[in-house]
């Protein structure tokens, strides 16, 4: 059956395909269409390598340390240890995501989790090097990176407190539940 999420997702697809059938015809849905399955052709292995290192991750981190290091009851050390490797993550969202998630399953806190994907979308060290200095010189390169160095703790510490304020936040499923 499927959940919330995917229903409102298949909601909105079928508003857009009436709407592009009513305001362009048969062939704007057809276009979409195509476009669509063409897209995922090139997604599709990318994603699932994507898949495969969230799935090894899960598997091969010893669930006792992942939990000592960033678990629940890590407090800062694990907020700033999720930091760093998130900060260090390289790739894009297909890899990322499927780490974060198995990280999450294994045991890491909610605080963790929210700093590893903060600092991954925000510090990027790897942006760093590859993108910012090269286009933008590195003044700029490093005002950002220190301008964004904090955010990864502030936002493991407000998840931290608002899970434990409303429990309900809390991911569903963790710990393979």
């Amino acid at each position: 059956m499927p959940d919330a999420t995917t229903l409102g997702f298949l909601a909105a697809a079928a508003v857009a395909a009436a709407l592009g059938l009513w305001l362009g015809g048969a062939s704007v849905v057809t276009q979409g269409a195509t476009d669509t399955a063409l897209l995922s052709l090139q997604i599709l292995p990318q994603l699932a390598c994507g898949l495969m290192i969230g799935a090894f991750v899960g598997v091969l981190l010893p669930r006792d340390l992942l939990i000592r290091w960033v678990g629940a009851e890590s407090g800062l050390a694990g907020l700033a240890i999720a930091s760093l490797g998130g900060a260090f993550m390289p790739g894009g969202p297909f890899a990322a995501f499927p780490v974060i998630h198995a990280l999450y399953r294994a045991g890491a806190g909610a605080g963790a989790v929210v700093a590893f994907l903060v600092a991954w979308s925000c510090v990027g060290v790897n942006r760093l090097f590859i993108w910012e200095i090269p286009f933008l010189g590195t003044q700029f390169g490093l005002l950002r990176l220190c301008s964004t160095l904090p955010l990864p703790l502030l936002a493991g510490l407000a998840a931290n407190a608002l899970v434990r304020s409303f429990p309900a936040l809390d991911m569903p499923g963790k710990d393979g539940a």
